[in-house]
């Protein structure tokens, strides 16, 4: 396992020395097991220059915080066990909106967004960015295109990263290629349970809630074999 990456220094920050000679990878960075499969996979079996940025997706449904909180100490944990890398966050606030749209198009546009300040800094634009993706989620082809022009467009006049997504597998498999302390930092819940003293729990009804019971029974069901 390589312990360093070239182009990124002891504390986390890029830099510019031999950024040219590696490929640069934007993740965007939910919290949720897919995004951080994708990074663990990033920063364990490749040598790029990896930027992870999180967005806070503030909105009625109330996780952003959640997120937030286990993001940064999934980043924390990564640089400790894994190696250095980059890491931002920004916010888009759609509370009292009626619809909040897809977030892979909001992811789109923010990651445009990282893309044209890493031009503006580097001179030099991000090569390509990824999200989390599984087999079990379902996709819509229409929204295929617009995903692609959201991020051409937020991040003129630097030309775009490419999107791309590793094979997509099932969660469990991401479950299983995850260290167990790092995989207990996800969270999966759209709906958190806030409890009076500030913790909070999954409220075990929304989809992926029901998706992620699935998943655990058939992960301790392989664990036994």
């Amino acid at each position: 396992m390589q312990s360093e990456t070239q182009g990124v220094s002891d504390t986390g920050k890029l830099s510019t020395p031999k950024m040219r000679e590696h490929r640069s990878t934007l993740v965007m960075l939910s919290g949720g097991i897919d995004s951080v499969y994708v990074l663990a996979k990033l920063l364990r079996e490749t040598d790029d220059i990896v930027i992870a940025h999180h967005i806070h997706l503030v909105n009625d449904e109330g996780r952003f915080k959640v997120e937030a909180e286990r993001c940064r100490k999934i980043v924390d944990w990564c640089q400790k066990n894994y190696r250095k890398f980059g890491y931002s966050e920004s916010a888009i606030d759609q509370r009292g909106l009626f619809s909040m749209g897809y977030d892979i198009i909001t992811t789109a546009y923010e990651a445009g967004i990282v893309n044209s300040s890493f031009y503006e800094k580097y001179n030099m634009p991000i090569d390509r960015w990824i999200t989390g993706w599984c087999e079990e989620e379902k996709t819509d082809p229409a929204r295929q295109p617009h995903i692609g022009a959201m991020c051409g467009a937020s991040s003129y006049p630097a030309p775009a990263p490419g999107y791309f997504y590793f094979p997509v597998i099932r969660k469990v498999d991401q479950m299983r290629y995850l260290p167990k302390e790092l995989l207990d930092l996800c969270w999966t819940c759209r709906r958190p349970v806030w409890n009076e003293d500030g913790s909070f729990d999954e409220c075990g009804e929304c989809m992926t809630c029901e998706l992620m019971g699935e998943v655990r029974t058939e992960l301790a069901s392989l664990a036994k074999m």
